[in-house]
């Protein structure tokens, strides 16, 4: 499962949209099928959560996720905006916290006057790494410092905002979208 939603972040990447629903539905017949952890009443992003917190675990990163989506987030959003943001932002959070000891994510979602409220919040070691204006990854593959830059390719899409912090070791990204 874990392969298949990072080569689905692949083909946004790349753009291939054709493959990267044919990966979603993958993902979401595996959510309905084998997975019994519930975050939200979205099947898809549930799962991503669940890879998400699975993949954290695993490198001793605790996850906190209060979310509270409002009835029309599944017509609001596709499957493939859904899953390029989310993945986009948690896999930059573990990326970040890694070198941290207090290694924690913080994820809120809620609804406010027909807004959707997006922060992700974690620790990070104080360094980053800037190249006109984008914040790039550490990592040593293709596609790095590209993470934010497809989050902030949605919010533009929903006209909606995006605020960084990076106040006393904490990396916080707010995002504001338009139902």
């Amino acid at each position: 499962v874990y392969k298949t939603l990072e080569k689905a972040l692949t083909d946004s990447r790349a753009g291939d949209y054709a493959t990267l629903e044919k990966r979603v539905s993958q993902l979401t017949e595996h959510l309905q099928t084998n997975h019994s952890e519930t975050f939200c009443s979205n099947s898809l992003l549930n799962t991503i959560l669940q890879i998400k917190k699975e993949k954290a675990e695993q490198a001793r990163i605790r996850c906190s996720f209060h979310i509270i989506l409002p009835p029309k987030f599944s017509q609001a959003f596709s499957d493939v905006t859904i899953t390029s943001l989310f993945t986009n932002l948690l896999d930059n959070a573990i990326e970040g916290v890694k070198g941290c000891s207090d290694k924690e994510i913080h994820l809120n979602i809620k609804t406010e006057q027909g807004l959707l409220c997006i922060c992700v919040e974690n620790q990070y070691d104080g360094i980053l790494y800037q190249e006109e204006n984008r914040y790039l990854t550490r990592k040593n593959e293709d596609g790095h410092g590209i993470g934010l830059q497809n989050v902030s390719d949605i919010v533009d899409k929903y006209h909606g905002i995006m605020k960084i912090e990076t106040e006393n070791h904490i990396f916080k990204v707010n995002l504001i979208l338009y139902l």
